[in-house]
């Protein structure tokens, strides 16, 4: 436990939800934590709540905006 709060920082960053033109939907102030067990970023139920997605599939990465009809494909996984 001590080593997860070593690498949690509150509110430290903005998270972004684009369109396909790069246009910003929506924006929020969001937890950070750092892990050297995930090697890709991860978004948990709250920024996903926070932000009004609606998960289509999650095996084909397919979402939508709550309220909208509109199906977008996510983008692909970043790792390093």
């Amino acid at each position: 436990m001590d080593l997860l709060l070593r690498f949690l920082f509150p509110k430290s960053a903005e998270l972004e939800l684009l369109d396909d033109f790069g246009n910003v939907l929506r924006k929020i102030l969001v937890d950070m934590s750092i892990s050297d067990f995930e090697n890709e970023v991860l978004m948990g139920d709250v920024a996903i709540n926070a932000l009004d997605i609606e998960v289509v599939s999650f095996s084909c990465g397919l979402r939508r905006l709550r309220g909208e009809i509109v199906i977008r494909q996510s983008a692909s996984s970043k790792t390093w």
